[in-house]
């Protein structure tokens, strides 16, 4: 059975690559999960890339370690390297999604004119709206497996290992509720300019990220459909 791509061939030329976009909590890696799976795509996760380094012993990990730790923004240099290899380094045919990135507005840049010169043409971008108050809420309830990463949400303290690995469920470092606020500032700051760029652009789509999961996909799904249609 032959696998279905999200863009056609005859429209790879215009897009054919997505990025998902959104705050803490808003479940952008769930929703590119999902996207990845109904479309066959080449999910690409900043965050997950990023705690790699972190449990890392490499130069890298003290300067992610120092930002990151304070709620804030990991250094650019880092997610632009990163994004910069895999957009070259993946076979054009793969279509692909990136989860997370690029949120500066000269990673964004970068990005469009990367994704042009490796003949991969303009990429679609997904942001999912939900308010400060539920990001909040969703993160107090947010947990993660030490080994693996795997992430739970949970109304309470866990007492369970990790069902994948085994690994100790905890509480991530940088989900106190100071540390979120400072990140949410940032985001609000810094990848406020980045929407407006890719909304110039003409390529940005927007979603009610406050419904459930299932709700959630169904409408990124469709005003994917929609933006074809144009």
């Amino acid at each position: 059975m032959a696998k279905k791509y999200l863009v056609k061939k005859e429209d790879q030329s215009k897009i054919n690559n997505l990025i998902i976009l959104g705050p803490s909590g808003s479940g952008k890696g769930t929703q590119a999960e999902l996207l990845a799976r109904k479309f066959n795509l080449k999910m690409l996760d900043g965050g997950e890339y990023l705690r790699k380094i972190l449990s890392s012993k490499s130069k890298e990990s003290k300067r992610v370690a120092e930002k990151m730790n304070k709620g804030n923004l990991a250094p650019t240099d880092i997610i632009r390297d990163w994004m910069k290899m895999q957009i070259f380094s993946r076979p054009i045919s793969r279509v692909l999604i990136f989860s997370g990135q690029p949120r500066m507005l000269g990673e964004a840049k970068l990005a469009l004119k990367w994704f042009q010169e490796s003949g991969r043409g303009i990429p679609l971008v997904i942001f999912l709206k939900v308010s400060n108050r539920e990001v909040l809420k969703r993160l107090e309830k947010r947990y993660i497996c030490a080994k693996c990463k795997k992430v739970y949400t949970l109304d309470a303290p866990p007492k369970k290992f990790c069902k994948i690995c085994g690994g100790k469920i905890i509480k991530r470092a940088d989900d106190t509720p100071k540390l979120i606020k400072n990140r949410l500032a940032y985001f609000k700051i810094q990848v406020a300019q980045t929407l407006k760029f890719f909304k110039k652009k003409g390529i940005l789509i927007e979603v009610n990220g406050e419904q459930s999961v299932v709700e959630t996909h169904k409408e990124i799904v469709r005003k994917i459909g929609d933006y074809f249609k144009k």
